[in-house]
């Protein structure tokens, strides 16, 4: 940052020109005679200016127009300052003018509200496109552009393309934009932000490489008179617990660090130096095991994070995209109609009503609608004398959606997404069994959202859509099961539709057993990275390390501890990937603020023979900018220091005071905290795409989500509850398999297979066929019951139940006979 002094001919320091303006920048005259002028630059604040004028030495009309919102320009400077002005009188009319930079001034005054980007609110926007720092190709989608939205007058400079290029979430309230770009955006980004008054004009530049390393020296015996260090040492840390904006934030950074904590180190030479030479080598053996073993943390991480990527792409996320369909309320009303709802099968029309039509009206008219809409029916009527159902239709969105539409009328309402049948549908109703069936079996698979007439391809689903898919057409089957379709006559289509629901469920069971051996393998990667991982964290565990070598409480006396939190940092609208990229990130941020915390915050102050007045040292000037680095002797310590203030009392051009700042210890050894940032950005970018794995334990096994799982249970339980049945079988530990002879209870009926339900026959069970009487049943093991004429088969001979009774009464009367001594 330039401190542009001029020279008169004699080459001596000029005052520089104080212009009056007005706020629109119009001049008003030059202000001089003026007194006591102090100015100030200053890196990192607002630049600074004051002096005085006497009434009696400035035209009436700069005096009476020196007042509160005036600008004065330093043409030599290149800055508009803002001012504020004091007036006293004694003997003397004076007014003490204070100014300060016009940027600094004006953007202090404009606070931010409810400003959110790239966070997740900013994300859910329709139209949110990625907010990088500055985009000059696409500048309105760019933080800083949307930062001074409120200040349309500002523009944007020079910005270092490294700097540009990063992303970051921001939430603002309440805020001025001043302090959010100087301190929020610049200590996060570790930048500096730079004010161009004449254009106003924002620039942004990266502090590791802002400014020039010159070849200016100072020490006591050449230019300083005086010189003062101070070293802030309550605030030195050497250990910080990274937090995250939210827990899964902190969460992925603990599985992030080789360590596997939430915990850095970092210890300065000055604090080792005082440490016991075996804590101190322990030390140094520890962060070489540490940097040792990051890379292959690093990429096993990286591996970790895919095979686990794959198991959850395998287990759920593998399904072709589907596009939600662009409907409304009046366009699924359309689907609604008496041809595509057809006719409707009750189970007997004896016993059917207005209520349970009208709700097998509903349950077909469901299966016609995209997801997310309902239907409802206003007005229903069943007459049991025509066996038909009137009535009309309401169709609601769940959600706020478009206007309301009214089928059949040139009506509407601005309310939520409606529409609604003006005329009524009319709808015939019989007791036909297939069709009866039929139905049942639609209205269940639309609860698993499967669609009967739509032919899927298994190879593309991973295991819970499977499982989905399995539940479907099992419950399918035990629909007609229920239904009877193991007795029923083969000419009503019960057996045609039970083998092609059992063929679809083969299909996808054997699937099913090729997506458990795909995640099978990818478990067993898992398994092995995780140990790898398991392994580095151990041996990278501090205290254990530190024990081994009898100097851990030697180490606690050292600790002096912080939390260091973020808040931007947070894992809404995160996936895994952009989750533990940016808990990498927060680690770098804290990394590089704990180099700096573990220092001695060094300032030093001096004041120095103005090295501007001195002829010989005028190729120096160039060179005495604020941000560049100049050397610095104090106690046998030589100091690389950064120009961080100069001021400049034009009253005495003798001396010139000046602040210095990030100062570096060369005699100790200490590299430059710069250096130590770099070495740590070209370590993490070796990193910036490795992921972890938070929350996994070690040796962990995947869990079981086969249809049959009883997460109460171990693989080989013989009896399972299923949302439909009560399945029971028999498993063989030396095959490893269950045997093809299982028994189910379905509803009401107890039915049993010998081809693992390739076929089924019922044992006992009530079924809905011509007569709702009949209580029949297939073989089963031991004697049989069956039809309308029950009979028990003791071996090979059977007798009926009626048979049986006849001989009952028979011996009834003959034993009572024997009773009464009327017959032998």
């Amino acid at each position: 940052m330039p401190m542009n002094i001029s020279y008169d001919n004699l080459e001596q320091m000029a005052p520089p020109t104080l212009l009056l303006c007005r706020r629109d920048r119009t001049v008003l005259g030059a202000l001089y005679p003026v007194t006591d002028l102090t100015v100030t630059w200053n890196l990192d604040t607002c630049q600074e200016l004051s002096f005085r004028v006497y009434k009696e030495l400035l035209p009436d009309t700069l005096w009476n127009g020196l007042d509160q919102f005036k600008l004065l320009y330093i043409p030599e400077f290149a800055e508009y300052y803002d001012l504020d002005v004091a007036v006293s009188e004694t003997e003397q009319s004076v007014k003490t003018i204070t100014g300060k930079s016009l940027c600094e001034a004006e953007l202090s005054q404009i606070v931010l509200y409810d400003i959110e980007i790239n966070t997740e609110s900013d994300i859910s926007r329709e139209d949110y496109t990625v907010a990088p720092v500055y985009d000059p190709e696409h500048p309105a989608d760019s933080l800083l552009l949307r930062i001074l939205n409120k200040a349309p007058h500002y523009s944007i400079g020079e910005v270092d393309a490294e700097i540009a290029e990063q992303v970051r979430p921001f939430s603002i309230h309440g805020k001025d934009i001043y302090a959010f770009l100087t301190e929020e955006l610049a200590r996060e980004l570790d930048c500096l932000v730079c004010f161009d008054s004449v254009h106003r004009r924002i620039s942004l530049y990266s502090a590791d490489s802002y400014g020039k390393d010159t070849s200016v020296f100072v020490d006591r015996e050449n230019l300083a008179t005086s010189i003062s260090l101070n070293l802030e040492k309550d605030s030195v840390k050497n250990t910080y617990r990274i937090q995250g904006g939210d827990d899964s934030m902190t969460a992925a950074v603990a599985a992030c660090n080789p360590n596997g904590t939430n915990y850095i180190y970092h210890f300065s030479d000055t604090m080792r130096r005082n440490m016991s030479d075996t804590l101190s080598h322990s030390l140094t053996i520890y962060q070489e095991l540490y940097e040792s073993r990051q890379q292959e943390y690093a990429d096993n991480m990286h591996a970790l994070y895919a095979s686990i990527e794959t198991t959850l792409y395998l287990t759920s996320g593998m399904m072709p995209k589907e596009t939600l369909p662009d409907t409304s309320a009046a366009a699924e009303l359309a689907k609604l109609t008496a041809k595509t709802i057809g006719t409707i099968s009750v189970q007997r029309l004896s016993t059917a009503s207005t209520t349970t039509v009208t709700n097998a009206v509903l349950a077909m008219a469901k299966t016609l609608l995209a997801p997310g809409y309902l239907v409802t029916a206003p007005e229903a009527n069943y007459s049991a004398a025509t066996h038909t159902w009137v009535g009309r239709f309401c169709v609601t969105a769940s959600a706020a959606g478009s206007q309301t539409s009214t089928s059949h009328t040139s009506d509407s309402k601005s309310t939520t997404d409606t529409a609604e049948n003006k005329s009524a549908i009319t709808l015939p109703v019989d007791e036909n069994y297939l069709n009866y069936t039929k139905q049942r079996i639609r209205k269940s698979l639309n609860q698993y959202q499967v669609k009967s007439e739509t032919t899927y391809d298994y190879t593309l689903y991973g295991l819970n859509p499977l499982i989905n898919f399995l539940d479907a057409y099992q419950a399918c089957l035990d629909i007609l099961i229920e239904m009877g379709a193991a007795d029923a006559d083969p000419n009503l289509g019960l057996s045609d539709l039970y083998a092609f629901y059992y063929q679809k469920r083969l299909l996808v069971s054997h699937e099913i057993q090729v997506r458990e051996g795909q995640l099978k393998k990818t478990q067993a990667k898992t398994d092995t990275y995780l140990n790898i991982r398991n392994t580095i964290q151990k041996a990278l565990d501090l205290r254990t390390f530190l024990e081994n070598r009898s100097v851990w409480e030697e180490f606690c006396s050292f600790r002096r501890e912080d939390s260091y939190q973020n808040d931007n940092y947070i894992s809404d609208g995160l996936n895994d990937a952009e989750l533990f990229k940016n808990a990498q990130d927060l680690m770098d941020t804290a990394e590089a603020e704990l180099i700096q915390a573990s220092e001695p915050a060094i300032t030093m102050d001096a004041s120095l023979n103005n090295l501007l007045a001195i002829p010989e040292f005028r190729p120096l000037v160039g060179q005495f900018r604020l941000g560049n680095w100049i050397r610095l002797a104090c106690d046998g310590h030589i100091y690389k220091l950064r120009l961080s203030s100069c001021t400049l009392n034009y009253a005495d051009l003798s001396t010139i005071s000046v602040t210095f700042s990030n100062a570096v210890s060369l005699s100790s050894g200490i590299r430059t905290i710069r250096q130590t940032l770099s070495d740590i950005k070209q370590r993490r970018l070796r990193q910036s795409h490795v992921s972890s794995a938070a929350g996994s334990t070690e040796n962990s096994e995947p869990a079981d989500t086969s249809p049959n799982y009883d997460p109460a249970s171990d693989a080989t339980r013989n009896v399972t509850y299923h949302s439909n049945c009560l399945l029971g079988r028999s498993y063989d530990p030396d095959l490893e398999a269950y045997s093809d002879a299982q028994l189910k209870i379905i509803g009401n009926s107890i039915v049993f297979t010998t081809d693992n339900w390739a076929t089924t026959q019922t044992l006992i069970g009530y079924h809905s066929l011509r007569d709702d009487s009949t209580s029949g049943s297939e073989s089963g093991a031991g004697s049989r019951i069956y039809g309308l004429n029950p009979a028990l088969f003791p071996g090979d001979s059977a007798v009926t139940i009626q048979e049986l009774q006849t001989e009952l009464n028979t011996l009834r009367t003959e034993l009572n006979a024997l009773k009464n001594g009327s017959t032998q």
